[in-house]
């Protein structure tokens, strides 16, 4: 069983506003890496493959294995290798990555790039762009800002996890946030020519896809919460207010997949902290249990 883990909390909520605050005010500036770092590729268990060393720059370099290639991203730039250790091809990008790197902050079902039959889908914070797989030529971009997941059914159709944000938003940031006038929305796209199908907006920023059933799922602290908390006294004797007197809405929305329609809402108070979907059944993790769903489906 693979559990996908979301935590929320309002203390990510404070460094939220914080960092807003901050670049309002002309602080909270980003700073740049323009490193050049050295990178050794060996591979320990595969015989026929040759160790490779090359250089990367503008970031620490990032390592993501998929089903057929091996991707290095440092900076800007992409390099794409088989498992032999091959370079077959490399191409800039229009931005860089988020994240730390594989296996350092990045789970295998977030990592930024997906293979169909003959392509090589991947994302940097500002733009999705398919690549052949065997020549590195682009296929189509298409830009959206806060992408965070993409992911195929089993038709081949893909899923963009992302958000409304501007690109605007990148040269105040590094890290685009859900919050404000920035909401998540999932798209699904056509793979071939990268045309959008459909666009949820407002939906939530968790996107699963497993069997014929997409679920979508958030969990949200209302502001009226905060706002009554506060008027009933609800605080530390810093003036924090306590985690128990805001409650976390979650819900789960199941969607059509053809016409990305909602086919039902699930609510309740109060969000697991794990979460797993398999076809017409939903787990759902919590401190003191664990709950099961299940629905019948035509």
């Amino acid at each position: 069983m693979r559990w996908r883990r979301k935590f929320w909390n309002t203390a990510a909520l404070a460094k939220d506003v914080f960092q807003e605050g901050q670049i309002l005010q002309g602080g909270g500036g980003v700073v740049e890496d323009e490193s050049r770092y050295e990178v050794i590729l060996r591979r320990f268990f595969a015989r026929d493959a040759s160790e490779w060393k090359g250089e990367t720059s503008g970031g620490c370099p990032q390592f993501f294995p998929l089903k057929t290639v091996d991707l290095l991203v440092g900076g800007k730039k992409l390099q794409v290798f088989d498992k032999s250790n091959r370079k077959l091809w490399e191409s800039q990008l229009a931005f860089k990555v988020d994240g730390g790197g594989y296996g350092s902050g990045w789970r295998q079902e977030e990592i930024p790039a997906v293979e169909t039959k003959d392509s090589l889908c991947f994302f940097d914070q500002g733009v999705l762009t398919a690549f052949d797989l065997k020549s590195g030529n682009v296929r189509w971009r298409l830009s959206s800002v806060g992408i965070s997941r993409i992911q195929l059914d089993e038709k081949g159709a893909l899923y963009v996890t992302t958000t409304s944000a501007s690109p605007e938003t990148l040269r105040n940031c590094q890290q685009v946030t859900v919050g404000g006038d920035v909401k998540a929305v999932v798209m699904k796209v056509d793979p071939t020519t990268g045309k959008v199908i459909w666009q949820i907006g407002r939906a939530g920023d968790e996107c699963y896809i497993t069997g014929k059933f997409l679920y979508v799922s958030r969990a949200q602290i209302s502001h009226w919460d905060i706002m009554g908390a506060v008027l009933r006294g609800d605080t530390s004797a810093r003036g924090e207010i306590l985690p128990s007197a805001v409650p976390e809405h979650f819900r789960i929305d199941r969607f059509n997949p053809k016409t990305g329609k909602r086919v039902w809402e699930y609510y309740r108070k109060g969000a697991p902290i794990a979460q797993d979907f398999q076809k017409n059944r939903i787990m759902l993790l919590f401190p003191q249990e664990i709950q099961v769903l299940g629905f019948y489906s035509l």
